[in-house]
């Protein structure tokens, strides 16, 4: 998981919002595929590292 659980749930609080454990997950989910997107994007450029602009 990249995503730190209380990390995500006290950024939430500070907006006032829950953040529950099933939404976390979901968030891991899409992080992980913008990491692969971005990925694939710098290695279709010859590049072995992300950059800001592969997202």
């Amino acid at each position: 998981m990249m995503i730190v659980r209380k990390a995500a749930k006290e950024a939430a609080k500070k907006i006032d919002v829950r953040f529950p454990d099933s939404a976390i997950e979901e968030l891991d989910k899409k992080v992980m595929a913008m990491i692969k997107a971005a990925s694939d994007r710098a290695k279709s450029n010859g590049r072995v590292t992300i950059k800001e602009f592969d997202f």
